[in-house]
This record gives structure tokens, C-alpha cells and sequence, in this order.
């Protein structure tokens, strides 16, 4: 299993799940997605403030970099946070100041995502 923690020195994202952000937050995440290398579910974890999200998305083995980004740009929209409508790379944007973003591809295989 592959993770990769990202630290965000600024910070700014709309979480539905009471994240307080000062009005002057504005921090991003940016993440590229490449094709998957099997099926699996794909983790990314938000934690600022002592508060935690885990927003998880499905991905099949056929998917293309271009659908298995859609599907997680979705599953974040749905959970409140701000997204870029690019693909196969992103940006999340509005996060608090000092979250931090956990990226597990589970048993999709990339190491580069």
C-alpha cells in the first residue's frame, strides 16, 4: 500500500462536516491521477483542526486515468469540497489552514498518484 502525506501550509476547503475556516483561508491540494493497475477503493483523508474526513471512491480495473479522477472528484464534491474540472490532474481548493491530506490508492497500484 502506497500513501503519501501531504502537508499544506495554507489552506482552503469547503468541508461539509463543520471544518471552521477563517475567512482568510486559502489552501489547495493538488493531485494527479494516473490509470489504475487494478480495482481497488482510493482513500484521501482531510484532518485540520482536530476534525477528520475520509472521502473514498470505487475504481475498476478498466478505468481510464481520465474516469478513475472523475469518479474521486465526484465523491469529493459530494462530500463539500471545491474541485478544479480538469482532469487527469486536479486541484481541491478552500481548505483550512493547516489541514493535512492523506493519499492511499489501496490496491489501484499507482505510486505516482
Amino acid at each position: 500500500m502506497n500513501k503519501k502525506l501531504l502537508s499544506l501550509a495554507t489552506a482552503s476547503l469547503a468541508l461539509s462536516f463543520a471544518l471552521a475556516a477563517p475567512a482568510h483561508a486559502a489552501a489547495t491540494a493538488k493531485l494527479e491521477v494516473t490509470k489504475p493497475l487494478g480495482a481497488g477503493t482510493v482513500k484521501l483523508t482531510f484532518s485540520a483542526n482536530g476534525v477528520t474526513q475520509i472521502v473514498t471512491a470505487a475504481i475498476t480495473a478498466n478505468d481510464s486515468a481520465e474516469t478513475k479522477c472523475t469518479k474521486i472528484k465526484d465523491a469529493l464534491t459530494a462530500k463539500g469540497y471545491t474541485v478544479s474540472n480538469t482532469c487527469p490532474t486536479f486541484t481541491i481548493s478552500n481548505l483550512p489552514n493547516g489541514t493535512t491530506v492523506t493519499w492511499d490508492p489501496g490496491k489501484t497500484g499507482e505510486g505516482k498518484d
